[in-house]
């Protein structure tokens, strides 16, 4: 099997949203863990506007360090780190980020 890993870019989210949707689709026909959720990308903004949303909040395993870049492009910002009880699935602790809607 070969394997083609290059940084992704702004154009790409729609891709990596499909993706993503795909997985959460397939896990949750069999077992999907706690928490994830289809839909919620961070780049809703102009969604949460519309809705009088005032603030994004976002949890991601501490290792998972693409999405944290990702986030941390978006211009989320790091709040703290919590154990939110989900060691029995080899996921210890989570990052906890912000976003507040303007």
């Amino acid at each position: 099997m070969n394997v083609h890993i290059e940084k992704g870019t702004e154009k790409d989210i729609k891709k990596v949203a499909k993706l993503y949707d795909d997985l959460i689709d397939y896990l949750t026909e069999r077992t999907n863990y706690p928490g994830w959720k289809k839909g919620v990308y961070p780049t809703i903004d102009d969604a949460a506007k519309a809705n009088n949303i005032k603030s994004i909040r976002l949890d991601v395993f501490r290792k998972n360090i693409p999405a944290i870049k990702l986030y941390e492009s978006f211009r989320y910002e790091y709040l703290d780190t919590i154990d939110e009880g989900y060691s029995m699935y080899g996921l210890d602790l989570f990052r906890i980020y912000e976003k507040i809607i303007k």
